[in-house]
């Protein structure tokens, strides 16, 4: 096992108490680190302990050669951000424009990280482990096709295992790594496809919650007045040991729902779906479900988070944040809890090419709020936020950027 992942695993696998040391981030301990190359797109990141991690791009090759999908190893050497080694070859796509952005980067149950890209024909993945400080890459394979059918990151692992759920679009299904170097593999169980009419939000519109290792907690959708369009959302409980397709979600009984009525004419939700990483590692970490709701009316930003406790007697809805400045428009949003455990979220999404916003969202105050706004000229679709163990995250952007997260 890597040095430093004890402490990173034990936390995951675990139900944490006590105050969580993002509580009060405010965003002035952050570092900001510029790579000396652009990349096409940030694709998402996954540590291997509390020091060194790997972050996957694409690169563009030039001309009419297909665009690349490389690799950096990040340390973070006592709060600082540094790059141990840059621009290292995983892929060749099968394209010289390559813009999916939904990937997988994901640890692994022994302190390794799994990744997926929808680079070639045969959906590719593979792994990469530690020693020391030096970073494999292991040979590359082939995943289940649903791998490209779902949302990016979203693969939970059941604790003390090699057994993911890989969330789809409006599902799940059961995924298990052989973890084993150059024979690495993965076989992946049926799915478990709830149909369309019952979810108009699919599983990118939130955060999925785990009741236990097989039941996810998923947003069922009612709508409320067809002529504006305005919906309320509603917890059901998914159980992966059925699988099949057009599966009826039943809400959970005497769970009140949220009405969606920010905007007066039309419900509007932050998309999660690009983002290369998991918003946690281990189905035990987090049992919330959250939507996190926009206004996307007039020039001026508003947002709150309804969530979703096993428990609850209703959906709980936050304040109602209004931006300082700048839209909520739905551009490249990620996110992911920071702590060592899931009561502070933090995400960021683009308001316009000039602008990024990143905000808090804490479940023990039930409050979102405002941290910064990050003014520069922006390219979309490149935001992307990931956990680093328990005491720091990273936020990849604008080509060249990567901010160190740190209480």
């Amino acid at each position: 096992m890597p040095i430093g992942f004890a402490k990173s695993i034990l936390a995951q696998g675990t139900t944490a108490t006590g105050a969580n040391a993002f509580l009060d981030y405010d965003g002035s301990n952050d570092q900001t680190f510029t790579r000396n190359a652009a990349v096409q797109g940030f694709l998402g990141f996954a540590a291997f302990n509390d020091e060194y991690g790997v972050s996957m791009h694409i690169t563009d090759a030039g001309g009419a050669s297909n665009d690349l999908i490389r690799y950096d190893v990040l340390r973070n050497n006592s709060g600082t951000l540094e790059m141990s080694s840059q621009e290292q070859s995983w892929v060749t796509t099968t394209t010289n424009n390559y813009t999916d952005f939904i990937a997988k980067v994901v640890p692994t149950n022994s302190g390794n990280i799994f990744v997926y890209a929808d680079a070639l024909s045969n959906n590719t993945g593979g792994t990469f482990s530690i020693s020391g400080a030096t970073v494999t890459k292991h040979n590359t394979f082939g995943v289940d096709t649903n791998f490209a059918k779902g949302n990016g990151g979203r693969m939970y692992r059941r604790p003390g295992s090699d057994v993911y759920v890989n969330m789809l679009s409006r599902g799940g299904q059961v995924v298990t790594l052989t973890d084993n170097g150059n024979s690495s593999s993965t076989s992946s169980g049926a799915g478990s496809n709830v149909a369309n009419s019952d979810m108009f939000y699919n599983n990118a519109r939130g955060v999925n919650g785990f009741k236990d290792a097989n039941t996810v907690l998923m947003w069922k959708t009612i709508e409320d007045s067809p002529s504006n369009f305005i919906n309320t959302v509603v917890p059901f409980e998914l159980d992966l040991t059925t699988t099949g397709n057009n599966i009826s979600a039943t809400a959970i009984s005497g769970v009140t729902g949220a009405v969606l009525n920010l905007n007066s004419s039309v419900s509007n939700a932050i998309d999660f779906g690009a983002q290369g990483s998991s918003h946690f590692e281990t189905t035990d970490f987090n049992n919330t479900l959250m939507f996190f709701e926009r206004r996307s009316q007039g020039s001026t930003g508003q947002i709150r988070v309804h969530h979703y406790t096993p428990g609850d007697s209703s959906v709980t809805s936050s304040n109602t944040l209004t931006y300082s400045a700048g839209s909520d428009s739905d551009l490249s949003p990620s996110g992911c809890f920071v702590g060592a455990n899931n009561d502070v979220f933090l995400f960021a999404h683009l308001q316009d090419p000039s602008n990024m916003i990143i905000l808090k969202f804490v479940k023990s105050t039930n409050t979102v709020s405002e941290i910064t706004r990050i003014n520069e000229s922006f390219n979309v679709e490149k935001c992307r936020m990931s956990r680093w163990g328990d005491g720091a995250a990273l936020l990849t952007y604008n080509d060249v950027k990567m901010r160190l997260i740190k209480p």
